[in-house]
């Protein structure tokens, strides 16, 4: 009987160490208050909490919009009031790379919006402590025929943070290399 606790006290142990390495999204503020993209342009960030100095080279971040079927008959649309056309079918509205990055040495690691002219440049970075590394959603925007821009605010998002891509690798140099039908 001591000897089947001592057991399951092991494994809990060994659960506990291995969750403790796990990178996760902890904090996302993707719809700031203020005026349109005035909020947006100075507040927007995606945070990433995981081990110090994690690389996260092959990872992604993507903000996935929702959808709407408005009549409930399982067919996308009806939109609602204030939806853009489109906006029925869900999409990827943002992705991001995190090759070349990493958590930073305490345990944390954000992706903010520099999207705003100079006069409504983000006040993210001068927030954040030095030990915390960040990246802009420009430096680390995938490239698509999409530009780099704001989380889309209204309606359904889901966040998903990525690893082990189809169609992605990583060369020598730690950067991505997309072969033909990534997107």
């Amino acid at each position: 009987m001591k000897l089947n606790r001592a057991f399951a006290l092991c494994v809990l142990a060994g659960a506990a160490s291995s969750a403790s390495a796990q990178v996760v999204l902890n904090e996302i503020f993707s719809n700031p208050p203020g005026s349109g993209s005035a909020g947006d342009d100075r507040w927007e960030y995606i945070e990433i909490q995981g081990p110090a100095g994690y690389d996260l080279s092959g990872f992604m971040i993507a903000s996935v919009f929702g959808g709407a079927d408005g009549n409930g008959n399982n067919i996308p649309g009806p939109l609602p009031a204030g939806f853009d056309v489109g906006d029925e079918v869900g999409e990827i509205d943002e992705a991001w790379t995190l090759d070349g990055q990493r958590i930073g040495a305490n345990g944390f690691f954000v992706l903010y919006n520099n999207n705003g002219a100079p006069s409504r440049a983000s006040f993210i970075p001068g927030l954040l402590p030095a030990q915390t590394n960040r990246a802009t959603y420009v430096q680390c925007h995938i490239p698509t025929t999409d530009t780099a821009g704001r989380i889309k605010n209204d309606g359904s998002a889901t966040f998903i943070l990525l690893r082990k891509r189809p169609l992605h690798s990583l060369n020598a140099s730690g950067l991505s290399v997309y072969a033909p039908g990534y997107a």
